[in-house]
């Protein structure tokens, strides 16, 4: 688990109440240039927003291959597209989102799909070259 907050002590505690230390590892904050190596080494990416802007965490997630799951909130459904480019679970529902989890994980066909698809958005919508291509389309056109 990347990322640190108020509920990181329950989390400890939860994670060791049931036992699992093994299998769960807490990263806390880490550098911008150490993501690219923690994502690549994850099997999904997880983040049930109660609120959300663009959702860059989530591009930078599908860039890196990873299959995604996240709430249909802010700025995400802009990009997640259920059962292609990602899931959604259920805001503020956890067993919702532990099922969406246990079927990313028993389904390798739905994985895959969603981490080609996800991979393939991000490269044809928010690759920075074509975006400054796009600005440079727009100022050229308007005069800038």
């Amino acid at each position: 688990i990347i990322g640190d907050g108020p509920l990181k002590r329950g989390l400890i505690s939860k994670v060791k109440s049931l036992k699992l230390e093994n299998n769960v590892e807490f990263l806390g904050e880490i550098s911008n240039e150490l993501l690219p190596k923690h994502l690549s080494v994850a099997d999904v990416f997880v983040r049930p927003s109660l609120s959300e802007g663009l959702g860059i965490s989530f591009l930078e997630a599908m860039a890196s291959g990873l299959p995604i799951i996240g709430t249909q909130v802010g700025g995400i459904p802009d990009f997640l597209k259920d059962g292609e480019t990602g899931l959604f679970c259920k805001v503020a529902n956890p067993k919702d989102l532990a099922n969406k989890i246990i079927r990313l994980i028993k389904d390798d066909g739905l994985r895959n799909k969603l981490s080609n698809n996800g991979r393939k958005l991000v490269q044809e919508k928010y690759d920075w070259d074509k975006i400054a291509k796009e600005f440079e389309k727009l100022y050229m056109h308007y005069g800038i």
